[in-house]
């Protein structure tokens, strides 16, 4: 039970001799600023500016694969690639488009820009269809496909020849001829950002220059190009999220309190805890990636609503005739509980993140676990000496009901109408709640996992229109690699090891979906359509290793790439698909033991991940429902306590699954996240309602006149509270990243259902079982 006992022990703080209250007695670290102002303002001015300063050298990762990175087989493999291959994780596709590109004008304009961009400072390869060569003949070089005069070329052969060669079939030009792919291999030094855009930069200048007044449009896209598009995103995003989040929080507060001094008490610990954060990820992290860009505007809106909660106790305080200090220092002992309670409550649900294991999601769940903290901890030791030094000169007993505006009058009467509500319709209310938690808990469960690399990329964008015309036109942006690699060493162009590389083309290329290979048996076949003997198909591919050869074996001679094209799809779709392609390999490594064949490629290791991540965050998810349930029982002492909240906090996770389910967008990674923090904060509107429930019923017993008080009293600064949260987090809903915009509408649902769970359906849950317990 909620019991006298427990309520009274709630509003003592601790000292020598006193009970444990429901903060742990860490609301004092509130009394001790307010009681050591000077030294507290100065200590933070000085901690503030410090990591203000260490907060201008943050940076931004942007590379996709990290997304996935973990300690898992699947992911070193996809790595090894990457080391003896690294045109596949440097490769820029420059996407040409146009009415006809096969005219011979248009030719020369795209064999000019292939030519001069090997000479662009950072590339080392271009791959075009003027790379394409004719089957070798008995004596010279191979012939190139598109000769250097078309005059008098019949272009109609000519396009049939060069659209059935191996190397552009479904790869580098359409069939209609309208678009046309060059792949542009960087230098592997070229990691950082800034070189990474000024080499993009070059690339650009030298397209209009070359393609000027032709019509063509030239888009760029890749994992190089993805990664400036990302932090350019993050960038932006960071600057809205921080200036509209403070701005519109600012705004609801004013327009609550109508007192400019008010949301000067409420900012200073706001603006505090974003440079805080900023700075200690700085110093912790270097850098901000998709998902724990959100952390600033995280910290910002819990310090929001904590500032407030602490904001409008004060002023009832001062209504009551509380000199300023005092009406502070009730404040801390009777809120400040909750304030730390909720805190602890979010950082548990962060923390169960880190239970997840891939670093990238692990990493958010410690930085906003880490967000959390210093939220609390700027609101609990800035809060009080700010109102301290701009309340001293209110007179005691100054109307604080906050009744002089239309939001604040609109949020005592929603109040008012819930309470009443509850009164008469509690059991129904009670019912209603059940019954939509079962259904709705019914549609979360029929979501599935689902996730799609490009959604990390903003759209409507050259980048992601590149891709799009990569999937419409040609085989497709994907890419599966069977990557084999023999134990012992061998000569990758004898027939031993042509035949095993050949049957893994042959299983690549019946896998449904995959349009096009490429592997040494693409250039075996080519060869053999020529004149010069088979037998010396080895000699030949050593004496142009560098034209042929480097995609499709190592140069150590040591391992061989059969890679796959395939429109981009879910990874609900694509890991079936894996799953029946690496059944069907396993005859074929069974009769070649000395080989080790990998389905890999960042496309099969996020299909494969996501799903294994979802799952975990769905297992974190409970895990940390159950905990945080649990720990309010415990820190309030009441069994009851963690009884009442389970339906009003389990059922915003339902509604949001729900929206998922009705709207197709299905369970990601992102979406998972934002259900436990919103969970988080969603659980602390439950603490302040059961918290002021304690006060009400160890003043003056417990019974519906104690529930109605509650709510009334709580019901304004929950709505408040709530409207900051959504606000907040809402405007991550204007993000050009589509994970980012799925984390806050995510968040704007639960967190909305779990302001009407708080206001209705758990006090007519605590009316009934205050009712049957008599």
């Amino acid at each position: 039970m909620l019991d006298e006992e427990a309520g009274a022990i709630a509003t003592r703080p601790r000292g020598a001799g006193a009970p444990m209250t429901a903060g742990f007695g860490l609301e004092r670290l509130g009394l001790w600023s307010l009681a050591h102002k000077g030294l507290a303002a100065a200590g933070v001015l000085l901690l503030t500016v410090g990591l203000f300063v260490a907060s201008l050298h943050l940076g931004f990762e942007s590379d996709i694969r990290e997304i996935f990175r973990s300690d898992a087989r699947d992911y070193s493999v996809l790595e090894d690639v990457a080391d003896e291959y690294p045109a596949s994780e440097q490769d820029v596709l420059v996407v040409l488009s146009g009415q006809n590109l096969l005219q011979p004008d248009i030719l020369e304009k795209l064999r000019t820009l292939h030519l001069e961009l090997l000479f662009v400072d950072g590339v080392t390869e271009v791959l075009s269809i003027f790379s394409a060569r004719e089957p070798p003949a008995v004596e010279g070089d191979p012939a190139p496909t598109v000769p250097a005069d078309l005059s008098g070329v019949d272009m109609a052969d000519f396009k049939a020849r060069l659209l059935a060669n191996p190397l552009v079939e479904g790869k580098l030009l359409s069939k209609d001829g309208d678009l046309a792919l060059l792949v542009v291999s960087l230098d592997s030094s070229l990691n950082d950002i800034k070189p990474l855009s000024e080499a993009f930069g070059r690339i650009d200048a030298l397209g209009d220059k070359v393609l000027g007044g032709t019509g063509i449009k030239m888009e760029l896209t890749g994992l190089p190009v993805m990664r400036i598009e990302i932090i350019d995103a993050l960038r932006r995003d960071q600057l809205t999220f921080k200036i509209a989040g403070f701005a519109f929080g600012a705004l609801l507060t004013w327009m609550f309190f109508r007192r400019l001094r008010y949301v000067l008490i409420v900012g200073a610990p706001v603006i505090a805890a974003i440079v805080w954060q900023l700075g200690a990820m700085a110093l912790i992290s270097g850098s901000l990636n998709v998902l724990t860009a959100v952390v600033p505007t995280l910290v910002m809106v819990l310090s929001f609503a904590d500032a407030l909660h602490l904001l409008f106790a004060v002023r009832h305080n001062m209504a009551d005739g509380e000199e300023t200090r005092a009406a502070i220092k009730k404040a801390l002992v009777d809120v400040g509980p909750a304030c730390v309670l909720t805190s602890l409550t979010t950082t548990l649900a962060l923390l169960s993140l880190v239970l997840v294991p891939h670093p990238f999601i692990a990493g958010f769940g410690m930085a906003g676990a880490m967000g959390t903290v210093i939220a609390f901890l700027a609101t609990i030791f800035i809060f009080p000496f700010v109102a301290w030094f701009i309340l001293k000169g209110e007179a005691a007993g100054t109307k604080a009901r906050a009744v002089d505006s239309w939001f604040a009058r609109e949020s005592v009467a929603v109040s008012e109408r819930s309470a009443r509500l509850v009164d008469r319709r509690s059991g129904l209310i009670a019912v209603v709640s059940v019954v939509l938690a079962v259904v709705c808990g019914l549609a979360y469960a029929q979501n599935g996992p689902h996730h799609i690399y490009k959604e990390n990329l903003p759209k409507n964008n050259d980048a992601y229109r590149a891709i799009e015309a990569i999937d419409q036109k040609l085989a497709g942006s994907g890419t599966l690699y069977l990557f084999l690699r023999w134990k012992d060493d061998i000569d990758l162009t004898s027939e031993a090891a042509r035949t095993v590389i050949a049957n893994a083309h042959e299983f690549l290329a019946e896998t449904p979906g995959v349009d096009s290979v490429w592997s040494l048996k693409s250039i075996a076949d080519w060869y053999a359509a020529g004149t010069r003997p088979p037998g010396s198909f080895g000699a030949f591919l050593k004496q142009y290793q560098e034209l042929f050869a480097n995609r499709v074996i190592s140069p150590d001679n040591h391992s061989a790439l059969v890679t796959g094209y395939f429109v981009n799809v879910d990874a609900s779709k694509l890991k079936p698909k894996l799953d029946a392609l690496e059944a069907r390999l396993d005859s074929l490594r069974a009769a070649h033991p000395e080989v080790t064949i990998d389905v890999t490629g960042i496309d099969a290791v996020a299909a494969r991940s996501s799903t294994e991540m979802i799952s975990q965050l769905n297992r974190s998810l409970a895990a940390a429902i159950i905990v945080i349930i649990i720990a309010i029982g415990l820190s309030m002492r009441s069994a009851r306590a963690s009884l009442v909240s389970i339906l009003p906090n389990v059922m915003p996770i339902a509604v949001g699954g729900t929206f998922l389910w009705l709207s197709g967008i299905g369970l990601q990674f992102t979406s998972v996240v934002a259900f436990t923090i919103s969970f988080g904060m969603a659980v602390d509107s439950t603490i302040h309602m059961l918290n002021r429930y304690r006060l009400e019923t160890a003043a003056r017993g417990e019974g519906a006149a104690a529930l109605h008080r509650t709510v009334v009293a709580v019901g304004p600064v929950l709505l408040v509270s709530t409207i900051v949260l959504v606000v907040g987090l809402g405007v991550t809903v204007t993000s050009v990243m589509p994970t980012v915009r799925l984390y806050g509408e995510v968040s704007v649902i639960v967190l909305t259902t779990a302001l009407v769970a708080n206001l209705l359906f758990l006090p007519a849950i605590l009316k009934l079982t205050t009712r049957k317990g008599g």
